[in-house]
């Protein structure tokens, strides 16, 4: 159910590891036969914050606004969550 073939084209849906590897396309008549091949690498990879750090220390004055961003790179991409010492943050009004 994940794997479609029609008209020439090879679709996967949902990739995996394991879906990785070297495919081959054969193609047939009565005068001959002739072969393409295409190597599927998947991207994979754990949460970073190499490109987007998050600042150490942010000084705000009180009752004002403050944003802090958190842009972690990751393959696939990574859910994010706050934590405030050891307790989730919630959102509220």
């Amino acid at each position: 159910s994940r794997v479609d073939m029609v008209n020439g084209v090879l679709m996967i849906r949902n990739v995996n590891q394991s879906d990785a590897g070297m495919y081959q396309c054969l193609a047939e008549n009565k005068y001959g036969a002739i072969y393409a091949s295409a190597e599927l690498k998947i991207l994979a990879s754990a949460p970073t914050f190499a490109l987007n750090q998050v600042k150490k220390t942010i000084i705000v004055t009180k009752d004002r606004e403050v944003i802090i961003e958190c842009k972690p790179e990751g393959s696939p991409k990574p859910t994010i969550s706050w934590k405030k010492g050891d307790k989730a943050v919630r959102e509220n009004k």
